[in-house]
């Protein structure tokens, strides 16, 4: 993982509104919390879609403390202080005891984080859940027009994400994104574009694996891209042959046991077969479908490629890449069938 350098280099007083000062202790050594930030990537979210509320605290020393969730602890006693959340409506949204935000409707709600009296507030909007256009059968029109007639021989077409995680082997350096299992792997991408990375995703660690389920919308060989892998690379100064990547090695399967790799190059740009190269665009904050191959962005996989005809499960496998702190290897951010069948009965 490896947007935190970006996410959290600047000194954050972008927000107005936070210049209370709450003395940790009395003593003439006393540090303070200057600058208290809400993160929340994205700021725009949809219904059904949980994000992860974060507090970076910066103290009047110039320490910082990123990533924080439900507590700070005081660098001098060492003992741990609440961070009390709390939302404008819970009827639009609520904080859950893990500092997610969890959408239930739409509209506008206001996220505050108290830490022992320093107040940060933060506003965000909530879109209706996406919605994906119902797509076009197979049609045939008889001679001089007539009905159209739906396929049903294999099913009805379908677009997808993950619904399950089957399986999931944390490699070392693991835990980013872990508390929000399952549910921060499961639906749509959540992608922050070509500059940084989103923090949206679950990191894999070193070696780390991780099998999704398809549900009842089974990924098939179609015409052109049939499933798009999301990470959060980004371009490394805004240049796409220099992307920072975490590479993972993609596979599928009918039956969850025999897996059909594809094949990664990922000794050098392009990683062609790779994922987690190419950054990602589509988000729940805006009109970019997740199935659009021109513009939801993510990596993509082509079952023709492989000779597969139908999966029901999707692997991900980190390839060993580097990372720092609980943010080693792979992220994941999501995954998208594109071309799918939905059996019927």
């Amino acid at each position: 993982m490896k947007r935190k350098p970006f996410l959290f280099v600047a000194a954050l007083c972008l927000f107005a509104g936070c210049g209370n000062n709450y003395n940790l202790d009395n003593g003439p050594d006393a540090k303070s919390i200057s600058v208290m930030e809400i993160q929340v990537s994205p700021q725009s979210i949809r219904v059904g879609t949980p994000v992860q509320l974060l507090v970076t605290v910066i103290l009047d020393s110039g320490e910082q403390f990123t990533n924080l969730t439900t507590s700070f602890e005081d660098p001098n006693t060492n003992e741990p202080l609440s961070i009390v959340w709390s939302s404008s409506n819970n009827g639009l949204a609520h904080v859950d005891e893990d500092a997610r935000l969890i959408p239930t409707a739409p509209g506008s709600v206001t996220i505050q984080a108290n830490l022992m009296g320093v107040m940060k507030t933060e506003v965000i909007r909530i879109f209706d859940a996406y919605s994906p256009p119902e797509p076009s059968p197979d049609q045939s029109v008889a001679e001089g027009g007539g009905d159209v007639e739906e396929e049903t021989d294999k099913g009805t077409p379908c677009n997808g994400h993950a619904v399950s995680v089957v399986s999931f082997s944390a490699g070392s350096g693991s835990g980013f994104g872990m508390a929000s299992l399952p549910d921060i792997v499961l639906g749509p991408p959540q992608g922050a574009g070509n500059v940084r990375g989103s923090v949206h995703v679950l990191s894999l660690g070193r070696n780390g694996e991780i099998v999704l389920g398809l549900g009842d919308c089974a990924l098939v060989d179609g015409e052109g891209v049939d499933l798009i892998v999301f990470e959060n690379a980004f371009y490394i100064g805004g240049d796409p042959e220099n992307p920072y990547a975490e590479l993972g090695a993609v596979s599928v399967s009918e039956d969850g046991v025999a897996f059909v790799e594809f094949p990664c190059s990922e000794e050098e740009f392009p990683f062609t077969g790779c994922a987690g190269w190419n950054p990602v665009y589509s988000a729940s904050s805006n009109s970019i479908s997740p199935f659009d191959t021109a513009d939801a962005g993510g990596d993509h996989f082509d079952l023709a490629d492989i000779g597969v005809s139908s999966a029901r499960y999707v692997r991900i496998r980190d390839l060993g890449t580097a990372g720092f702190g609980t943010s080693v290897g792979f992220d994941l951010d999501a995954i998208s069938v594109v071309n799918g069948i939905r059996e019927t009965p």
